[in-house]
């Protein structure tokens, strides 16, 4: 909320007072340094260069920005690898666990099959309650960083 410098839930009432944050922006404004805003708060973020007052704390957007700015894309500060990631029977790695190339493909059949595309819905082989669904993480246990 533009007005009193408050995350909260939009007012319909007063569109003009909320300005949305998506991932995507939160994100390219961090590679560009964004700094807070001046009062009044522009609508326009990325134009502006900046983020709403109190938005994150100083020290968290700083890190936040040293990330996203990193035009290489090596800067894992908080992800290094603790243990192998636990690993499927029908899952196969490719390159080194904790490099940047290292991905994890699922197969079935004999053929690579993509966990958001190709998964059933539920679970297949056993008899499950209507509650069970397949859940794929991105994120491996012990790790901060998606695959």
């Amino acid at each position: 909320d533009k007005t009193d410098h408050e995350m909260k839930a939009m007012d319909d009432s007063r569109p003009d007072d909320f300005i949305s944050i998506s991932g995507s922006k939160m994100r390219a404004l961090a590679a560009q340094h964004a700094t807070p805003c001046p009062d009044p708060i522009p609508s326009d973020l990325l134009a502006a260069n900046c983020i709403p007052p109190n938005f994150m704390v100083q020290t968290g957007w700083d890190i936040v920005c040293d990330y996203y700015a990193d035009p290489e894309g090596k800067y894992l500060p908080w992800s290094k690898p603790i243990v192998d990631p636990l690993m499927a029977d029908n899952t196969m790695a490719i390159g080194q666990f904790g490099d940047l190339s290292f991905e994890l493909t699922f197969t079935e059949g004999g053929r690579s099959v993509s966990p958001w595309h190709d998964l059933t819905l539920r679970p297949a082989g056993y008899s499950v309650s209507p509650e069970e669904v397949n859940f794929v993480v991105e994120i491996p246990m012990f790790q901060t960083a998606k695959m």
